[in-house]
C-alpha cells in the first residue's frame, strides 16, 4: 500500500490536469497513489484523466456528478485512499519536487503532529511568495494559515468528520479547525513548496461578497472554540442583521481575536467542567486527579459556584498541592476552551468540542499530548487519594 495518496479533485481544469499530475509524479518521495476525482466536468478533464492513468500506473480516477464544491470531491478521493498521508492537489495548482519528502518527514518526526505545510509561492496573475506562517493553534481559530496543499494524516481526517459542505470556498480552513480540535498541531515544512495559481473564477475568488457569512458559518459548525460575543456576532449575521455584517473586519479573519489569548493562569489545553456536577459526582474529580498532575499542560477550567461544597469535592479528590492538577474556578465560562470533561450531552454553546469523562480520559491525555507533546515527569510529585 502508498504511504502518500494525493487526492486531486478536478472540475473543468482539463487544460491543468495534465501539468498537476506531472508535478505528483516527478516527487522525489515515491511511495504514493494519486486520485484524480472527476467532479461532473464538461470538457475533456475526465478523457485527459483517464489517459493519465493509463501512462502512469500511480493514478487512479474517480468520476461522479458535479457536487458543486471541491469539499465533496476530496471527500470522496480520501474515502478511496490507501495512504496513511494525505494531501488534497487543485488540478489548477502544483507541486514543487521535493514537497512531499519534506512534509512526510516531518509527520514521521513526530506522532504528535497531524498536519505538515509548505511555503507558498504564487504565479500566474501574481508572483507574490514565499508566504508561510508558524504553526499557532489559537489565531487558526480566526484566520486560515494553513494552504490547500497541506499534507495530514488520515486518521486526523477521520477524527474529524471530513471536510465540511456548508462552507464553500473555506472548507479548507474549516477543516484545519476540526483537526486542531482533535489536538492535532501542524508545522511548516520550510523545504516544500506549493506554486498557487492566481486567476480569477476560483472557488475562494467567488466566495468574496460571502465572506461574512461564510465566516460566521465556520463560528458556528464549533461554536465551543469561540468567545460567547463572536458567537452572538455570527448568529446576527446568518440571521440577517446588517450591523453585524459591517462588522465583519478584513476579508478571512473572524472578528474579535484578541478576546481569544488566554491569561497566564490557564495552560496550553483548557478543559471546562461544572462546579454542580463535580459536586454531585466527585468521582470526576477522583479520576481527573489520578489521570493528571503539574506535569501536564491542561488546566480544569471549573465553571459555576466555587463555594465550600466544591472546594470539599477538590480537596476529598487529593487534587491539592505539590504536584497535583491545575484547576481553576470560574463564575462563567472562558472565552479560550478546548475540551468539554463531563457526562452530560455538550449544551449548543460548546458544541464541536471535544467530550470527555471519567471512563474516556485516557482520550483526553492523547488529545494533550499531541497538542504539547509528552510531559517530563522527571521528579514531579505524584497526586495520591
Amino acid at each position: 500500500m502508498p504511504e502518500v495518496t494525493v487526492v486531486i479533485p478536478c472540475f473543468n481544469y482539463g487544460r491543468h490536469l495534465e501539468q498537476a499530475v506531472a508535478s505528483v509524479v516527478a516527487q522525489t518521495f515515491r511511495d504514493l497513489e494519486v486520485i484524480v476525482v472527476d467532479d461532473g466536468s464538461t470538457d475533456d478533464s475526465l478523457a485527459i484523466a483517464g489517459a493519465l492513468a493509463e501512462a502512469h500506473p500511480q493514478v487512479k480516477v474517480h468520476a461522479q456528478p458535479n457536487s458543486g464544491q471541491p469539499a465533496y470531491a476530496r471527500n470522496a478521493g480520501i474515502e478511496r485512499a490507501e495512504g496513511r498521508y494525505v494531501v488534497c492537489l487543485d488540478a489548477d495548482d502544483l507541486l514543487a519536487p521535493q514537497a512531499i519528502a519534506a512534509e512526510v518527514a516531518l509527520l514521521e518526526a513526530d506522532p504528535g503532529l497531524g498536519m505538515a505545510y509548505p511555503v507558498q509561492q504564487n504565479f500566474g496573475a501574481s508572483s507574490d511568495g514565499p508566504l508561510f506562517n508558524a504553526w499557532d493553534a489559537d489565531a487558526l481559530r480566526y484566520a486560515n494559515r494553513l494552504p490547500t496543499t497541506t499534507m495530514f494524516r488520515r486518521e486526523a481526517w477521520e477524527e474529524a468528520g471530513g471536510y465540511s459542505t456548508n462552507v464553500p470556498g473555506y472548507e479548507d480552513w474549516d477543516f484545519w479547525i476540526a483537526c486542531m480540535a482533535q489536538g492535532w498541531r501542524g508545522a511548516l515544512a520550510s523545504d516544500a513548496t506549493f506554486l498557487y495559481r492566481v486567476h480569477e473564477g476560483g472557488l475562494y475568488d467567488d466566495a468574496k461578497g460571502r465572506d461574512a457569512e461564510l465566516k460566521a458559518q465556520v463560528v458556528l459548525n464549533r461554536p465551543g472554540l469561540y468567545a460567547p460575543t463572536v458567537v452572538r456576532w455570527a448568529r446576527a449575521v446568518l440571521a440577517g442583521d446588517a450591523a453585524a455584517r459591517a462588522a465583519a473586519g478584513p476579508r478571512g479573519f473572524v472578528p474579535g481575536f484578541a478576546e481569544l489569548r488566554r491569561g497566564d493562569d490557564v495552560r496550553a489545553v483548557a478543559a471546562v467542567a461544572f462546579a454542580d456536577e463535580l459536586v454531585a459526582a466527585p468521582e470526576l474529580l477522583a479520576a481527573w486527579g489520578r489521570a493528571f498532575s503539574a506535569a501536564d499542560e491542561v488546566t480544569l477550567v471549573i465553571v459555576g459556584e466555587a463555594g465550600p461544597a466544591l472546594q470539599q469535592a477538590v480537596a476529598a479528590a487529593g487534587i491539592e498541592g505539590e504536584g497535583s492538577a491545575d484547576l481553576l474556578a470560574v463564575p462563567e465560562r472562558v472565552p479560550f476552551v478546548d475540551a468539554v470533561y463531563t457526562r452530560r450531552p455538550l449544551p449548543e454553546d460548546l458544541r464541536g468540542l471535544p467530550r470527555f469523562d471519567d471512563a474516556t480520559l485516557a482520550g483526553l491525555r492523547t488529545l494533550v499530548e499531541r497538542r504539547c507533546g509528552s510531559p517530563d515527569r522527571t521528579n514531579v510529585p505524584q497526586p495520591t487519594l
